[in-house]
C-alpha cells in the first residue's frame, strides 16, 4: 500500500462525523479546500479533539493512502484558538461559520482574507468592523467586487464627494452620479466607515457611540443585501448576531 506524507497549514471550516469515533475535518488552506478523515476524534480522550475547533488556524500532517476516500488525518497542532469567552464575539464566529456554510464560500474565500478575520477575532477590534471587512469579501468572493472608497459609476476617489452607497448599482456613488441614478443620500458617517475599513481594517476604531450605530445599520443593510441577492433565508446565527447588537444600542 502506497501511503504520502503531507504537511499543511488550514483554517478548519466544516466538521462532520464520519463513523462512532471519527469525523471528516474540512480545512480551508492557501491551496483551496481539503477534507481528510480524522480517526478517533470523537472520543473522550482524542488529542487532536481541542485543536480541530471551528475557525481555529491549525498546523496538521495527513497521509493519503490508495484506495481510501479521504487523506487520513495523522498530526494536528493548533496554531491560534478562535475560542471565545465574550458573547457579542462568539455570535458573530457563529454567524462566519454559518455565512460561510450557506453561501458556499468554502472554494472562493481566500485563506489569507479569512485568517485576517480569524486572528482579529481575538483582538480588541470592534465586532462590527470585523462583520463589516468579513461581508465586503463575501461579495467579492462572490463576484460583485462593491466599490468602497471611489464612485462605482465614474470612479471619482474624492470621499468629500460621496453621497450615497447603493448595493445595485455596485458601491459608492458620488454626488453627479446621485443625482443621474437618483439613488438615497445616506449620512456621511456611513463613507467614513467603509473607507476606513477598506483601507485600514485592522487599525479601525470607533470613538462614539453614534459611529458605532451607523455600522450596526451599514452591517444589517449590506448582509440583507447579500442574502437576497443570493436568495438565502437569514440562519439562526445572523439574527442572533443582530440581536446582540441592538442590544447594544438601546
Amino acid at each position: 500500500m502506497i501511503k504520502k506524507v503531507f504537511n499543511n497549514q488550514g483554517i478548519v471550516v466544516k466538521t462532520g462525523q464520519f463513523n462512532e469515533n471519527g469525523s471528516v475535518i474540512t480545512f480551508l488552506t492557501d491551496q483551496g479546500l481539503l477534507s481528510c478523515y480524522a480517526k478517533n476524534i470523537n472520543k473522550p480522550k482524542s488529542k487532536l479533539r481541542n485543536a480541530l475547533g471551528l475557525l481555529n488556524i491549525v498546523n496538521f500532517e495527513i497521509t493519503q493512502q490508495e484506495n481510501f476516500k479521504h487523506p487520513i488525518l495523522t498530526h494536528a497542532s493548533c496554531e491560534f484558538s478562535s475560542t471565545i469567552t465574550n458573547l457579542e464575539t462568539e455570535c458573530l464566529k457563529l454567524f462566519i461559520i454559518e455565512a460561510l456554510n450557506k453561501l458556499f464560500l468554502y472554494d472562493k474565500f481566500k485563506y489569507e482574507t479569512l485568517k485576517q478575520i480569524v486572528k482579529s477575532l481575538n483582538s480588541k477590534t470592534d465586532t462590527t468592523i470585523i462583520a463589516l471587512y468579513f461581508i465586503r469579501n463575501a461579495y467579492k468572493y462572490l463576484g460583485n467586487n462593491l466599490s468602497f472608497n471611489y464612485c462605482a459609476n465614474c470612479g471619482d476617489a474624492d470621499i468629500k464627494n460621496f453621497r450615497s452607497f447603493n448595493v445595485e448599482f455596485g458601491g459608492v456613488i458620488c454626488h453627479s452620479c446621485q443625482n443621474k441614478l437618483k439613488t438615497n443620500i445616506i449620512n456621511e458617517n456611513y463613507f467614513k466607515i467603509l473607507n476606513e475599513i477598506e483601507t485600514n481594517f485592522d487599525k479601525v476604531s470607533f470613538d462614539s457611540t453614534l459611529y458605532r450605530k451607523y455600522s450596526y445599520n451599514l452591517f444589517d443593510y449590506l448582509t440583507s443585501n447579500l442574502y437576497d441577492l443570493f436568495d438565502i433565508q437569514q440562519r439562526d446565527a445572523f439574527n442572533f448576531y443582530k440581536q446582540i447588537l441592538n442590544l447594544e444600542k438601546i
